[in-house]
Parts: structure tokens; sequence; C-alpha cells
């Protein structure tokens, strides 16, 4: 039986998400129980049509631990799907476009896997004081990957850190397989205990700090290679987190400025566009002297897009593009033989097409209006799921975690964007709950219906 905490209202339910979380961002468990196998590019790879049956049957039986939960919970499906309609409806869509996939049997195994990201981040939110719980959560897993990663990094360089097929480049992983894992890991990381330490609700606690530097330190990477979008990511992040803080609950701000960025990224692409002939974002960095070509991305990008125009409305099915002759074709243009588009966005229109994107915009947008009216009542989660989802649309532009089974980012937007009841205390010393319908006036005030339950009752 799970046994709730009376204090802090976590229960330990909270394990099954931790060891999921711990798992999606590391290595396979084939790999811990055969570390000979290596990692990065010295890696033995695992048949990626069969898989690992060690790797399948421990998530199958998280996944079956969290329905059990959810179960035992009594969740009312009805509300949940109301809140989180269009997240579900891409989800759905998801699961229909195995059909058309060329390989139907590992899309829907891979689709299985993402529905147990789902049901991790249900299982937290879930939670009596599912803030509490995700911090906490958040915590252990840092505590333990992070420290974990310098110790492979520094004395364990056969498990910690890679080499290029030149030998030349070090790479440091950490207790990942790849070096943009291990800087989604640090990113991730670092940014939560930053907000920690600005966020009013939660204390820091003595390890923080120590395991925020060691992240930082892991995020600058070697001195040869760096995955420097999670580097860029975490100073936006942070940039954006005190921006936020300073604004407190003007809302107005917040939409003025997401306004802004948006109207001026598409502005700048079409000025950009016409005289200079290129995209907005590579000719920032060409006038920066970086390459505006991303390493060969933007190339890579263009043939995408030819090929994607073939099945433009539903794409080649979830995971499907990336399996079979489709994807493996770009090898013989590109030496570095890609598995993913580097971009996010490209990535979703080619396995699920425009309605795939429509759908995860939609999802995106109605997140967005949840968190603006959260943190009209001063929510510090609020700010962390506000600056958490600019932080993963930046991400995506040369890296790519949309719709990835356990992938760690992928959790995260998740975990930021399945809506529910939030607790937001006022200066009473009550707590508020805010039940409102997405459809309503977006006036807060008299339009905002709130329940408010004393202490004392809430002890009753």
């Amino acid at each position: 039986m799970l046994e709730q905490n009376q204090k802090e209202g976590i229960s330990l339910a909270v394990l099954i998400p931790l060891i999921w979380l711990l798992r999606a961002a590391s290595r396979g468990v084939t790999y811990w129980l055969s570390p000979d196998m290596g990692a990065g590019i010295n890696a033995v790879e695992v048949d990626y049509l069969k898989g690992s049956p060690i790797d399948r049957n421990f998530f199958i039986v998280l996944e079956v631990l969290a329905v059990a939960v959810l179960i035992f919970r009594r969740i009312d499906l009805k509300e949940f799907v109301r809140r989180n309609r269009f997240l579900l409806l891409l989800y759905l869509f998801m699961g229909l476009s195995v059909i058309w996939s060329g390989f139907p049997e590992v899309s829907f195994k891979r689709w299985v896997r993402t529905v147990g990201d789902l049901l991790m981040v249900m299982v937290l939110v879930s939670e009596i004081n599912f803030t509490s719980a995700t911090v906490r959560v958040l915590r252990v897993w840092s505590y333990v990957l992070v420290p974990l990663s310098v110790l492979f990094v520094k004395y364990y360089r056969h498990l910690g850190v890679s080499y290029d097929h030149t030998g030349i480049f070090e790479i440091w992983i950490g207790v990942t397989t790849h070096k943009n894992s291990l800087g989604q890991l640090v990113c991730v990381s670092a940014f939560f205990f930053v907000w920690v330490f600005f966020s009013r609700a939660f204390r820091m606690k003595l390890l923080d700090i120590p395991v925020m530097m060691l992240a930082v330190w892991l995020l600058n990477g070697s001195k040869t290679a760096t995955s420097r979008t999670s580097l860029v990511v975490f100073l936006v992040g942070v940039g954006m987190l005190l921006l936020v803080k300073l604004a407190k609950t003007n809302v107005k701000v917040i939409r003025g400025v997401a306004w802004v960025l948006v109207l001026g990224f598409l502005l700048g692409n079409i000025l950009t566009q016409h005289f200079a002939a290129m995209d907005l974002v590579p000719c920032i960095v060409q006038s920066t002297g970086g390459d505006p070509t991303f390493t060969g991305r933007t190339f890579l990008w263009d043939e995408l897009l030819k090929i994607g125009q073939n099945r433009w409305l539903a794409g080649a099915g979830y995971g499907g593009f990336w399996i079979g002759s489709l994807g493996h074709q770009l090898w013989e243009t590109f030496s570095w033989r890609p598995g993913q588009a580097h971009n996010g966005y490209i990535d979703v229109y080619i396995d699920l097409g425009i309605i795939g994107l429509i759908l995860l915009a939609l999802t995106g947008i109605s997140t967005f209006r949840n968190i603006v009216r959260s943190i009209a009542f001063d929510s510090d989660w609020g700010r962390f799921r506000l600056v958490a989802l600019l932080m993963i649309i930046i991400y995506n532009y040369t890296e790519s975690s949309f719709v990835k089974p356990t992938s760690l980012l992928w959790i995260v937007f998740l975990l930021i964007s399945v809506q529910v009841p939030e607790d937001l205390p006022d200066a009473a010393g009550k707590r508020e709950f805010l039940f409102r319908n997405e459809d309503e006036d977006e006036n807060y005030g008299e339009s905002d219906e709130l329940i408010t339950v004393s202490s004392e009752e809430e002890d009753s």
C-alpha cells in the first residue's frame, strides 16, 4: 500500500517515475549490465529493429506499476482529457500513424514507450503535492547522475569519455551515450537548481550548490567538444528566469514579450530571406563569425524537407522515417550518417507531417496559456514551466527531442505541458486551487472560479 507522507503529500509511488527518469537520462539497462559494450562512437550497437529485451521488460514493468498507481488513485479521466485534449490528440495521432509506418511493429513499440513517458508524468502530477514531489524527484535524480557523470569523466574514462573517428577529439559523455545527451542532463539539472535558488516556495538543500557547480562544469564540456546547444539554452534559460522574476505577476508584459518574439522571428526571417537569402538564425550566427550551416545541419534540413514533401500531410509514420531506406539513403550524402534531423520540428514533420506539427503547436499554445494563468497567481512552478518551455523550443532548432520516446527533454516537455489544478499559496496562509475552464474568458478576476480552503479545513 502506498502510504502518503502527511507532511509533504509525497508517496512512495514517486519512485516509479524517478527510476524511469534515471534510465531515460543515462544508458540502457543492457549497457549498465555489460559495461564492456562501451558508449559513444565506440559503443556496440543494440539491434535497433528488435531492441533490447532487457530494456523492453524493464519499461513494461514500470508502465504496469504506473497504471496500477493511477487506477488506485481513481484519476478523473474525463477532467484530465478536457484539460489536456491537444496533447492527447497528438498521442492518438502518433498511435494511428503506426498503421502507415514502413515498420509498424517497431513504431508501435516506440509509441508504447513514449506512452510510458506520459504515464510517469501522470503519476507525478497526481500526487497530493505534485510540485514538491516533482522537486524531490528532480533533486534526487540530479544527485545521482551528475556526480556519477563527473566520476566517469575523471576516473573511469573508458566509461565516461569517448573519441571521434579520428581519435583526436575528446568527448565527454558521462553516464549517457553521447555528448548531446549529457548536455541535456546537466542543462536540466543546472537550471533546476538555479530555479530552486530563486524560488520562494522551495529552499536550497546542502548539496544543491555543489551538484549545480558540477553540472555547470560538465556543461562546459571538454576542450575539444562541447554541446553548444545545451550551453546556450542554459544561459538563455537563466536570463529568462531573471526577467520572469522581475515581471512578477504582470502577465500583460509576458504576453507582450511572447508576441514580440514570435512576430520578430517571422519578420526577421522574411527580411533575411529577401536581403541575405538565408534564415534569421543562420544570418545572426554568420554575423558573429560562426558557422551558418551549423556544422552541415542546414544541408541535411534542405534534403529532409524535399523528401518530406512526398508525405507532407501525415508523414512516414511515428518513428518510421529513420528506420528504413528513406533515412539510410542520406548516409550516401552525409558521411556522419545522421539518425535524426538535428531539428525537432523537421523530425516531427517527416514522421507525422503537417498534422503532427499542428497538434504539437496547439499543445504548446495551450501550455503557454495555462502557464500564464498560473503566473498571474504568482506561481513559482509556473515560472519554471514558462522558461523550460522556451528552452525546449530553442533546443529543438538545432537538436531533436520532440515526441522521442524516453528522451529527457520530451519528458520535461510533458511535465510542463500536462495541465492539472495547481496549489497556489496566498499571503493569508490559505491554499487556493484554481479550477478554470480553458475556454473561458482570459480576463482574471471575476471570471476565475477560485475555491479557497483554509489550513484548518484541509487538515480536517
